[in-house]
């Protein structure tokens, strides 16, 4: 019990006494320097200055050059006469570029590094030259159109193979016709087939004229004088060619004129827009839409001469606007016709070649 307590009060004094030292501990921890300083090194002696050097002798200076004499400035030239300016030349007139290099054109990288779009229209195209009109005509004339009639023949008791054709072609030559102008081939072959199918309808139409004219002269070999002179006697000429064909079911239907007058809106509506469209443009541009002016005008006409029957009027009408449509289509397919013409003569010189002409 004595020792316990003993080490207590040991235990006791010597907390006391850290206690005590631990302030002083903390002081000189604080104010204590850790880097020690040096001791002082001595002063060496002082290091002897070298002697002046010697400043060297100043150099001569040359004697002056002598300033050689003024060199002699040579005697004006004579100035020669004046020399004549040649004439100027006359700037050559542009050429029409072709349609080949034109649509080719349309494919080159521009200057932002883009490539144009050859189906992208031109500034001066009208809503006609798009592939909507071109698939509105399709399915709205040739489909549509063609069903209408075909149903009005029916009704009639007038229908024919020739009929049936014509309504089936004017649909699969639709199809062909929506392509775009940069397939000429194709667009030849429709272009081709529509012209061949226009010859023989205005055939038939002959045709019928013949066998109406029959019986109009049959009428006037009767006794039926036309009265009247110079246009009145026109007019009532046109009339009685009229009256036959109504009467002897060579007339069309009121289903069948309407027809005829769509046809002649649509075809109108082409040649309005293809003569404004050559009116805005110039050269090459131009010519192409003034053609196609042309063709949609022979067109016009045709249909107008399908909607007055097989008379004088109807006939000439039909004739007139297959000959205007031929031109057209002539003139819009010369490349195609002067490439055929190459080939021939490059075949005939092969052939000639090959016998030793």
């Amino acid at each position: 019990m004595k020792i316990k307590s003993r080490f207590v009060a040991l235990m006791v004094l010597f907390i006391y006494l850290i206690s005590l030292i631990s302030p002083f501990l903390g002081l000189a921890v604080a104010y204590a320097d850790p880097f020690p300083i040096p001791e002082n090194r001595p002063i060496p002696d002082n290091i002897p200055i070298p002697d002046n050097r010697p400043i060297p002798d100043n150099i001569p200076i040359p004697d002056n050059r002598p300033i050689p004499d003024n060199i002699p400035i040579p005697d004006n030239r004579p100035i020669p006469d004046n020399i004549p300016i040649p004439d100027n030349k006359p700037i050559p007139d542009n050429k029409p570029i072709p349609d080949s290099l034109s649509k080719s054109d349309q494919n080159q990288p521009d200057s932002s590094g883009t490539i144009g779009d050859s189906n992208k229209s031109d500034s001066n195209d009208t809503f006609v030259d798009s592939t909507g009109w071109k698939f509105f005509k399709w399915t709205f004339k040739d489909i549509g159109l063609g069903i209408v009639s075909l149903y009005d023949l029916d009704q009639q008791k007038k229908l024919t193979g020739l009929d049936i054709y014509f309504s089936k072609a004017g649909a699969y030559r639709g199809i062909l016709g929506l392509f775009p102008d940069e397939y000429k081939e194709v667009q030849f072959i429709h272009d081709t087939w529509d012209r061949a199918d226009k010859g023989i309808q205005l055939y038939k139409q002959y045709q019928d004229f013949q066998r109406l004219r029959g019986i109009v002269e049959g009428t006037r070999a009767g006794g039926e004088i036309l009265q009247g002179k110079g246009i009145t006697k026109w007019i009532n000429s046109l009339k009685q060619w009229n009256e036959a064909a109504k009467s002897n079911g060579f007339a069309l239907s009121k289903l069948g004129k309407g027809i005829a007058i769509v046809d002649i809106t649509l075809s109108g509506t082409e040649t309005v827009m293809h003569t404004v469209k050559a009116i805005n443009s110039t050269g090459q541009d131009r010519t192409d839409a003034i053609f196609d002016a042309i063709g949609s005008g022979g067109d016009v006409l045709f249909a107008a001469g399908t909607l007055a029957g097989p008379t004088p009027l109807g006939v000439t009408l039909m004739v007139t606007g297959t000959v205007l449509g031929a031109v057209s289509w002539g003139y819009k397919h010369r490349e195609v016709f002067k490439k055929a013409w190459n080939g021939v003569k490059s075949g005939v010189k092969k052939l000639g070649n090959l016998l030793g002409w």
